[in-house]
């Protein structure tokens, strides 16, 4: 009946051995599963703001393009109007 109990005693202590060796290894990995997950948020943070950054330059470039083009409708209709302001001057101006 000793034996069984000290055998018994003896496989009773290799599974808590077993399972706090394991409960090492879940700690280990929830670490690293945390880390790892915070390294990706860092990334995607990073992405996000180059993104970001990216839009409002092409937005700068679409503003700046939209002027370019505002500028050139307005040369394009004073050269328009240029003719015919001449004109007109010369037809109210009796001298």
């Amino acid at each position: 009946m000793k034996k069984e109990i000290e055998k018994l005693n003896e496989v009773k202590e290799q599974y808590r051995i077993h399972f706090e060796k394991l409960k090492e290894e879940i700690i280990k990995l929830k670490k690293a599963n945390e880390a790892l997950k915070d390294e990706l948020h860092k990334q995607q943070h990073s992405e996000i703001e180059q993104l970001k950054i990216k839009i409002g330059t092409l937005a700068m470039l679409e503003e700046k393009e939209n002027l370019k083009n505002l500028k050139n409708d307005l040369e394009a209709f004073k050269s328009q109007l240029q003719p015919q302001e001449s004109t007109s001057m010369t037809a109210t101006n009796p001298l």
